[in-house]
């Protein structure tokens, strides 16, 4: 895959295009986390990916600090399945799925950060951290 950079005034407006789509609806969106493969894009349906947790967003959902959208601390949520966590979608409050992130441990790299991928039923299911760069 090619290698993108915009600049400094075009990433932050992406991100702030980014965070504006979560923040719609009128109220809070929510995250939820899957095991099995990520979609193409977060316009294709969920087919044989297992739903393991859902959790709620802030409102609004993050910040800007450059080219970088990063999410305030998103609440603990417990699972409704077992699992191994592979990608999150987020939806703006009107349930219109609007972005899909990877996934990985602490120091594993992914948009999404959770204490632990493997994902027990009921058990909970924390975030760490998630963040989404543009450029």
């Amino acid at each position: 895959m090619g290698i993108t950079r915009v600049s400094t005034t075009l990433g932050n407006a992406l991100a702030n295009q980014v965070l504006l789509a979560l923040d719609s609806g009128g109220g809070p969106g929510f995250l939820e986390i899957y095991d099995g493969a990520l979609p193409s894009s977060p316009d294709t349906a969920i087919a044989s990916q297992t739903l393991l947790a859902t959790l709620m967003l802030s409102n609004p959902c993050g910040f800007l600090t450059g080219k970088v959208l990063t999410f305030y601390a998103i609440a603990t949520g417990i699972s409704v399945a077992t699992g191994v966590a592979r990608f999150g979608r987020l939806y703006n409050s009107s349930m219109v799925a609007k972005m899909d992130v990877n996934v990985s441990g602490i120091g594993g790299g992914g948009a999404l950060v959770l204490t632990n991928t493997a994902i027990p039923f009921g058990g909970p299911v924390r975030v760490e951290s998630m963040y989404v760069a543009l450029g």
